[in-house]
């Protein structure tokens, strides 16, 4: 274990910002230099600090060297952007530099292709065939009631008649 009475205020703050999660040697850097509210964000127990405050002021001169050196010398952050891009600005440039030089893609031919695609006859239920007559894809869903006709004889007169109302719809 380590005791952190043997360790300087400069080794002590070094090893804070390495670990800054370190609660144990942010506790005794707080309790040295005297600023308990950049120490209350990580230690666990805020009394242990509240109890060390109500002690007093740290004196010495290493302490106020410290604190004199940190309010002087520029805070070291390091920003780290979430969801930020992985790629550089000079990457994006050569992308979009090959993209303008490159030649524009001729169309592809079209191809006249069936507004509903072939289903197997698993697929085949009377939802599916109430969604095509309510887009209007009235064949397709004549076709699925005849083959539900097919597949339930004992409903083979309800989904006829489904297929005349389809059929009266179609004429009008």
């Amino acid at each position: 274990m380590v005791d952190f009475k043997d360790i300087s205020l400069q080794e002590l703050s070094a090893l804070v910002n390495r670990y800054p999660w370190f609660a144990a040697a942010r506790k005794e850097l707080s309790v040295r230099t005297g600023q308990y509210a950049d120490a209350a964000l990580y230690v666990f127990d805020r009394g242990i600090l509240a109890e060390e405050a109500r002690k007093g002021a740290p004196s010495g001169k290493e302490a106020s060297d410290y604190l004199r050196e940190r309010s002087q010398a520029p805070m070291e952050q390091k920003v780290v952007v979430l969801g930020g891009d992985y790629f550089s600005q000079e990457a994006y440039d050569s992308v979009r530099a090959t993209q303008e030089s490159a030649p524009a893609p001729s169309p592809a031919p079209k191809r006249k292709e069936p507004a509903v695609a072939p289903l197997d006859d698993a697929y085949y239920t009377q939802t599916l065939a109430e969604i095509y007559a309510t887009q209007g894809y009235l064949e397709q869903a004549k076709e699925i009631y005849s083959k539900l006709i097919l597949r339930y004889p004992e409903k083979s007169a309800y989904f006829a008649t489904l297929i005349e109302k389809l059929n009266n719809i179609n004429n009008q």
